[in-house]
């Protein structure tokens, strides 16, 4: 997307918004899921395995 006319907000605010917004809907589910994985599946496993045994 390019702007032929000078924009009013300036284009340094523009790309923190940008890489915010792409953070918040890409990074946000990437760090959570890798959260769940090393963090939410060992503890399910551990309690599990402490429950069974």
């Amino acid at each position: 997307m390019v702007f032929e006319h000078p924009l009013p907000v300036d284009p340094l605010q523009l790309a923190c918004v940008a890489i915010e917004l792409s953070m918040k809907t890409f990074y946000l589910p990437l760090l959570f899921t890798t959260f769940i994985h090393h963090f939410y599946s060992p503890l399910l496993l551990t309690t599990s395995i402490n429950h069974f045994y």
